[in-house]
């Protein structure tokens, strides 16, 4: 059984701001161990993580499957450093075989002289020990001032310790702590980090939670704190969305947390724009080191990121040129823009350029683009409507065929999944018959997989099933990494050079930050370590759900890890069962009334799709 140990290490001086900075560093470090977890699990040995303290010293990798990695961190140090060296972990631990086996406990240390009792340290050290005594934790000693943090994770007899006493060192002027309120938001984020890394590590282990609930106890906000947010909302914000009644504030991983401290699974993953969780540490490193150098150019100028980042995803989809939008509406709305210029030049369109679409879609809601929805919210009063698109049912290849033969259609424009539908799947063949048949009458092949793609569907593309390659692929949500908005039109040469300066454009279309986040989840996806995740971890949520098939499930339509449930009518409504799983701390989305969809990031676990599957099964008895 092989022994992984890992030591992170991190200082910081007194400054408030600064010990901010050294929480959220070994938060990251912890967060980049914990993604190789369920892999580490599965091979069969042991994994041992502690963070303490120290000074900066280099670290190294001896022997990936028996190695003990130190990283000391002290102020001021350029994340990208650590962003580096984390890199450099993850990819030693690939190769090593362990399972985890975690144990934590937080030790403050405080000079050997006291502190005024009445001060803002002596207000640190109560607020950050009643914040933790409130989730469960046992505090043992006292503590007066956190101007040295010492921290090992490890579990004492199941039970989180936070060891409190002192140890020397690291005398500093009391005066260098600013306000009560800078004490206030430096203890809040450090209480709330602590919590973070004890449930999540139990869990990763394969621990559940006291009570087998998959959250945490809450902690209370300070009076006043967070408890307006959803009526500022009412009162500052259009009512565009129906959200549940939870505010969300934190997330690592496919975990999200609440103001009040409570850990949620999220099983939605921001309609797959979370594909990769929520702060993934190679997509931050990324973002940290692009947002130090530029973040912005106008398309009036070059960057050294929008060329790197157009070749990489040209080579992921097997395509010659790219269009980067931002949203994936936008780049519907590029792609209509697209085919249409190039009907009229390269087909030879006089009358018209008609394209088809198809019935149930949902590719966004511009103007044009709910002027082919059927979905009366997104449509009614939002007319006069754009002419020129003809739909069709979806999965119906005769219907297509017979659209195609009025000669000025010069699209047809698909989802190879609905995914606002119900993540509704075509019949086995009918996207290669779209292909046959466009390309028989001699028109472009528009798949929107701004959804479907990037691993959803455990294919790079939902069209990879079939073997199928459209012409024009439409891309967004998970390819800004879950951190920015960024989508993109991609084809060949022929399609795209239709496009000249002044035809199309966007300020923000190609910018430097976005490019450079886009170009790592190309490099990712390149792996096939999230296609085959998304493979793994939806056979097994299927072979869950396929259980409650007849127990409050009518129907389940699963396609990697990307799921639609339609609920018995007599149990209610899918709002409903989704009102239930989140008192089980499960996030996820209605839609058309009985149906719900499940999208968790890929990098969710085997454990986390127990959770799931439990907090399923359980909320379908409650309805019933």
């Amino acid at each position: 059984m092989a022994d992984v140990a890992f030591s992170g290490r991190a200082s910081h001086t007194s400054l408030p701001h600064e010990g901010v900075n050294a929480v959220t560093h070994l938060a990251r470090f912890v967060m980049a161990v914990e993604e190789r977890a369920e892999a580490v699990r599965a091979s069969g040995g042991e994994l041992l993580v502690s963070v303490v303290s120290g000074g900066r010293a280099p670290f190294s990798i001896p022997d990936a499957a028996s190695a003990t990695v130190e990283r000391r961190m002290v102020p001021g140090e350029p994340e990208d450093v650590l962003d580096a060296e984390v890199t450099e972990i993850l990819a030693a631990m690939t190769t090593a075989d362990a399972t985890v086996s975690a144990r934590h406990t937080l030790r403050m240390t405080r000079p050997s002289w006291q502190l005024d009792p009445g001060g803002p340290a002596a207000a640190f050290a109560a607020r950050l020990e009643a914040a933790l005594s409130s989730r469960g934790w046992s505090v043992e000693g006292r503590f007066d001032a956190p101007y040295w943090m010492e921290a090992a994770l490890w579990e004492a007899r199941g039970i989180p310790t936070l060891v409190c006493g002192p140890a020397g060192g690291g005398l500093h002027s009391v005066d260098e702590w600013v306000d009560l309120e800078q004490v206030t938001a430096f203890t809040d984020a450090l209480a709330e980090t602590i919590v973070r890394w004890g449930v999540t590590l139990r869990e990763a282990c394969g621990r559940p939670t006291p009570g087998r609930t998959p959250y945490a106890a809450p902690v209370r906000p300070a009076p006043g704190q967070h408890v307006r947010a959803p009526e500022l909302v009412e009162e500052w914000s259009a009512h565009n969305y129906h959200p549940l009644p939870v505010v969300l504030t934190s997330g690592a991983g496919p975990w999200v947390t609440d103001v009040e401290g409570r850990r949620y699974l999220d099983c939605l993953a921001g309609y797959s724009a979370l594909n990769f969780g929520h702060g993934h540490p190679r997509l931050l490193a990324r973002a940290h080191a692009q947002l130090a150098r530029l973040t912005l150019t106008s398309r009036a100028f070059h960057n050294d990121q929008l060329g790197p980042f157009a070749r990489d995803l040209c080579t992921l989809a097997g395509k010659e040129m790219c269009l980067p939008m931002n949203t994936g509406a936008e780049a519907v709305e590029t792609a209509l823009k697209v085919a249409r210029k190039w009907g009229y030049r390269r087909k030879g369109s006089r009358r018209g350029a008609v394209i088809i679409v198809m019935e149930g879609n949902f590719h966004g809601r511009t103007t044009t683009i709910v002027s082919f929805s059927d979905d009366k919210v997104a449509r009614d009063e939002f007319g006069p409507f754009t002419p020129g698109f003809v739909a069709v049912p979806y999965g119906d290849a005769a219907a297509l065929r017979e659209a195609l033969s009025d000669e000025d259609v010069v699209a047809v424009l698909l989802e190879p999944i609905q995914g606002e539908g119900g993540v509704v799947i075509p019949p086995p063949g009918y996207l290669r018959e779209v292909r046959e048949a466009c390309t028989a009458a001699g028109v472009l092949m528009l798949a929107d997989e701004i959804q479907s793609g990037l691993a959803r569907s455990g294919e790079t593309f939902a069209c990879d099933h079939e073997g199928v390659v459209p012409d024009v692929y439409i891309l967004g949500k998970a390819l800004g990494g879950g951190i920015v908005p960024l989508s993109a039109v991609v084809a060949d040469a022929d399609v795209l050079d239709v496009i000249t300066p002044g035809t199309h454009g966007s300020t923000f279309g190609g910018n430097p930050l976005a490019c450079a986040i886009g170009q790592e989840v190309v490099a990712m996806l390149a792996t096939g370590e999230f296609q085959s995740a998304a493979q793994a971890r939806g056979a097994q949520l299927a072979t869950g759900l396929d259980r409650l098939r007849g127990r409050g499930v009518d129907d389940v339509r699963i396609r990697g890890l990307w799921a639609g449930i339609d609920l018995d009518p007599a149990l209610g409504t899918g709002r409903g069962l989704c009102e239930r799983l989140l008192a089980r701390g499960v996030l996820a989305k209605d839609t058309h009334g009985r149906t719900i969809r499940l999208a968790p990031p890929l990098v969710v676990g085997s454990p986390e799709i127990d959770v799931l599957l439990e907090a399923l099964e359980h909320s379908l008895a409650d309805l019933a």
